[in-house]
């Protein structure tokens, strides 16, 4: 079984626990980590599924959740990437940085 920690961790999201569980439709992270779709496609200790737009597509569809926008805006709303070390956001984050700087004099969080 998945604990928050772990879950945290391999992740590399603040707040995924509650935050991707609810948003698929289940009760808790160790119910969603239980489900068989959910371990086949994002194995513990892999920091993220090889396909995560299918397999979250998939377990909305297992729960007979239509798919919006607003699901992914209440899972983004509440999930923080700071600690995530995947080279392609990592690799997004610092062109952002380039296009939009911050302004004001204002230091970004985190830096």
């Amino acid at each position: 079984m998945l604990t928050r920690l772990e879950a945290r961790r391999y992740r590399c999201l603040e707040n995924v626990t509650v935050a991707l569980p609810q948003g698929l439709g289940f009760e808790s992270d160790a119910d969603m980590a239980e489900d068989g779709d959910f371990q086949k496609n994002w194995p513990q200790g892999q920091g993220k599924p090889d396909a995560p737009k299918g397999l979250f597509e998939k377990l909305l569809r297992k729960k007979r959740i239509p798919r919006s926008s607003s699901i992914y805006k209440k899972i983004t709303s509440c999930v923080s990437a700071r600690a995530c070390r995947d080279s392609a956001l990592l690799e997004l984050k610092k062109t952002l940085k380039v296009w939009f700087p911050p302004t004001n004099g204002r230091k970004e969080a985190g830096r």
